[in-house]
């Protein structure tokens, strides 16, 4: 990704690895939350059990949390890479030669005037 002098360019392939990337983390995420909650007391005091259920119930659920978020990233980073490819078939349906061709034009206020 980065400037280039004809104008913008970001691979399409970046933005899917990236959605790829959030996705892993989504489920490492979810695995983490699944060895916390609900924790194995067996063999522990009354006591300390319930701290310790306590204990995985909050971290469970935190990273339960940070899974939908992770789950939210992805999907705003697979919808960002739809509205380029969007854009860039409707440019070209107009005769440019799509986004990173049509973007020097369009900032120099050519098509936006």
């Amino acid at each position: 990704m980065g400037m280039s002098p004809d104008g913008i360019d970001l691979p399409a392939e970046e933005l899917a690895a990236a959605a790829v990337a959030w996705e892993l983390g989504a489920d490492a995420l979810r695995a983490a939350a699944r060895l916390l909650d609900p924790v194995d007391a067996a063999g522990l005091s009354p006591r300390v059990a319930a701290a310790a259920a306590a204990f995985g119930a909050a971290w469970g659920d935190e990273l339960a949390g940070c899974e939908r978020r992770a789950w939210s990233c992805a999907d705003g980073v697979r919808g960002v890479l739809a509205d380029l490819a969007a854009t860039d078939d409707a440019l070209a349906l107009r005769g440019f030669g799509g986004l990173a061709h049509a973007l020097p034009s369009l900032l120099s206020g050519g098509a936006l005037r």
